[in-house]
């Protein structure tokens, strides 16, 4: 594709980008080798500049390169380096004064804000950090803060376009206090002081949330916020989770599209009232800095703006401009005055999604040709067919050049994207606009109350059409198998290699993305049919907290078995890191309590859960918790159902189970294709069948487990490493205790031969 060809500014902005992310991972080692080799090069040219004419004009572009290179060296080294070495210094409880400049979410435990220190036991700091508080403050962005707090480093905290170098804890005690003062500023004043740019735009930010919520209702408000401002912290975990699913995220993240519909429509106005170029030129870079500051200038906005300013820069200089050189530069001078930006994701999605979409998008849409000699009717429905076929293709190509991004940030695909930006791509258009109208019209009576009632009935079609697609079986694919990491790397070295070089035949670009499909495919379906055998994994959480995995291919099922009122959702949320699974078929629960309610409440809201399986209510609590349970479930998409002891239920296609609960907890037994693996807890031992492998848990004690040391089990797996060690007078070779893993003990048994 030739992507540096005639793109000088292009190269120079490349390298300054590279070299910064590489100066910011490995500050001494990379830096210091990177200078070594560049330098070297530079002084090979240098010599054989003195007798080959050829080389004079490469001499000068290696040397300006060389400069560009020590500028990234030197600008990280001043700008990240210094300061990290200069917050090792406060390390400890000190006494701080700093300045709210946004809060960036709230929760009902811990309150954070990001905060400009002014100074730390009396001397002038001036260095960004994250203020966190163990309980509800009553603070707003433009405060003043004078508190001891535990000042900690934490090197590798950053978020929008701020660096936060420290992290400071402030808890409520006799030691520990805070003192608020607000100084309640103009945005005037606040405008030259530290950090008073981020504290406007998070005033108007809230004014803005507020605005929508009075008017459209505090769910739809806050998605309205999402859509218009890229504000999601507020937005429920399920619609986060939905829009994830569905592929579809990137139109709640500011970006390209909202400058093109906002501003885009304002220059659009303005050339119809046959307003000069260059007014218009300045009036939309106006707004376009209004614009950033009501995003709370989160690094895809400002990325968005700078472009548009460097192409509208080369307007007013020369009809021609090349997207690709403006999209370089306005990412290279986001990083030049936020360094913490270069290690920003949402950036480089932002940067990457664009940078396909100006590649190799152009190539396949000038391929589909334009229905200029039809009229009429066929005309128009020939031109709806080739925006829904452009607007595959641009599915497409934005996914494939996110698929590494995907692969090693995520670990999943969304296979229902496609349809997702077909069905909502335009809608979210005319949802933005329809919110902006709303804003701007807001304070008249009876039209507000028309614009709301249509911005909320468009936002419920989205919500409808999000849901439906992330509901879809399997709506996203896993990347987490481990030949995922050699079609990746080939991908990735293959479109590198294609970007690089001129094409002769430039839709040769699409074959690095088939083959990787292509290749998965064919990955995916010899390990189901040859390594997908059924497997369960015992894990311990802490002392008495117990969870059942179940896996079968892409299938799993979570089994909460303690009867302690532990919360387990951290165990599912760690294995499901780690396991292929990109949705949880089955959620079987043991017993009804609080905290069942509150861990089925954190899994639906973050994973798909098909269904819900209950015991059957025995007591009015029960029947309250049940209740509780089976609202949240059918909130997020789950199916509840309630069992009895002994009945069998279907956990896998290969796999089922039954229950049995008594007074001291519960004992299940699972019947695989060739293996079953029976578990009980403490003083219930008769299963009523011999089990192939059979685990002891509940805080297991020597004398519940002398009753079990007849069964004629091949395996016993304990939980407990005192047990293990008190019956060692047994001599027996079949007892195992759970494996010792990262944060839970765990133990993995074949339910399959």
């Amino acid at each position: 594709m030739g992507l540096f060809s005639k793109r000088p500014l292009a190269i120079f902005c490349f390298l300054f980008l590279f070299v910064s992310l590489l100066a910011f991972l490995y500050p001494m080692l990379y830096s210091a080798l990177t200078f070594i080799i560049v330098g070297t090069v530079v002084l090979g040219f240098f010599v054989l500049s003195f007798f080959v004419k050829k080389f004079h004009v490469k001499l000068v572009t290696l040397c300006i390169c060389f400069v560009v290179i020590l500028s990234a060296l030197f600008h990280s080294f001043l700008s990240v380096g210094l300061q990290k070495e200069r917050a090792k210094e406060y390390v400890g409880e000190r006494r701080v004064h700093c300045r709210i400049i946004d809060d960036e979410y709230m929760t009902e435990n811990i309150s954070l804000y990001h905060v400009r220190i002014k100074n730390i036991d009396g001397n002038d700091v001036n260095i960004k950090a994250t203020l966190m508080f163990a309980f509800d403050a009553d603070v707003s962005p433009g405060d003043e803060i004078y508190a001891i707090a535990d000042v900690e480093l934490n090197d590798s905290s950053y978020s929008k376009s701020d660096g936060n170098i420290l992290a400071l804890n402030i808890k409520y005690s006799d030691s520990c206090y805070a003192k608020y003062l607000s100084l309640n500023e103009s945005n005037i004043s606040l405008l030259f002081s530290d950090g008073g740019a981020r504290i406007i735009s998070d005033r108007i930010g809230d004014r803005i949330g507020n605005t929508l919520a009075e008017g459209l209702g505090d769910e739809m408000g806050k998605l309205s916020l999402g859509f218009f401002t890229g504000i999601r912290e507020n937005i429920s975990s399920d619609v986060t989770r939905d829009f994830r699913r569905a592929g579809v995220s990137h139109i709640m993240a500011v970006s390209g599209s909202h400058i093109a519909i906002l501003l885009g429509g304002i220059e659009m106005l303005l050339r119809k009232l046959r307003v000069k170029k260059q007014i218009r030129c300045v009036f939309v870079a106006v707004c376009g800095i209004a614009f950033m500051f009501i995003t709370g200038f989160s690094l895809s906005g400002c990325r968005s703006v700078l472009m548009l300013y460097a192409v509208y820069l080369g307007f007013l200089f020369s009809e021609d401009n090349d997207p690709i050189t403006s999209l370089f530069v306005s990412i290279s001078l986001i990083v030049l005055i936020s360094p913490y930006s270069i290690a920003d994701l949402g950036m480089w999605m932002s940067f990457i999604a664009t940078l396909g979409l100006l590649t190799a998008y152009p190539v396949f849409e000038e391929r589909i040709a334009y229905p200029r000699k039809k009229k009429g009717i066929v005309k128009g429905l020939l031109l709806v067919c080739r925006d829904m076929l452009l607007m595959v293709i641009m599915t497409v190509v934005a996914n494939a050049y996110l698929l590494p991004i995907s692969w090693y940030f995520f670990g999943e695909f969304s296979v229902v994207s496609i349809l997702a930006n077909i069905l909502i791509g335009w809608i979210s258009s005319l949802f933005m606009i329809l919110i902006l109208i709303f804003l701007l019209l807001c304070n008249i009576p009876i039209l507000s109350l028309i614009l709301a009632k249509t911005v909320t009935a468009v936002g419920k079609v989205i919500l409808f059409l999000v849901r439906f697609c992330a509901r879809i079986p399997n709506a996203t694919v896993s990347l987490k198998y481990e030949f995922c990491k050699v079609i990746m790397i080939l991908f990735i070295i293959s479109m590198i290699v294609l970007l690089g070089i001129n094409l002769k035949h430039k839709s040769l670009i699409a074959i690095p993305f088939l083959a990787a499909v292509i290749s998965f495919a064919a990955c995916l379906s010899v390990t189901n049919i040859f390594f997908s055998k059924p497997r369960l994994d015992y894990i311990v959480q802490g002392t008495d907290n117990e969870i059942i995995a179940v896996n079968e291919k892409d299938s799993i099922s979570f089994f909460h078995v303690s009867n302690s009122n532990g919360l387990f959702s951290s165990a599912v949320i760690d294995k499901m890191k780690d396991s292929p699974a990109t949705e949880i078929e089955n959620i079987i629960l043991t017993e009804h309590s609080g905290s069942h309610v509150k861990s089925i409440d954190i899994i639906t809201g973050r994973f798909m859960v098909r269904n819900i399986y209950l015991p059957i209510p025995e007591d009015e609590q029960s029947k309250y918790f049940a209740s509780k349970i089976y609202w949240i479930a059918s909130k997020n998409g789950a199916s509840v159902y309630f069992y009895s002891d002994g009945e069998f239920l279907n956990v896998t296609k290969n796999v089922k189970v039954n229950a049995y609960r008594h007074k001291d907890g519960v004992s299940l037994g699972f019947y695989g294709r060739d293996v079953t693996v029976g578990y009980t807890t403490p003083c219930h031992t008769d299963l009523g069948v011999n089990f192939d492998t059979l685990i002891i848990g509940g805080g297991c004690t020597e004398h519940d487990f002398k009753h079990v040391l007849g069964t004629n089990a091949k395996k016993i797996i304990l939980s407990s490493r005192n047990i293990v060690e008190k019956i060692k007078f047994s001599n027996s070779d079949n007892i195992f205790l759970a494996k010792k893993g990262r944060i839970y003990r765990e133990a993995e048994i074949g339910l399959s031969k």
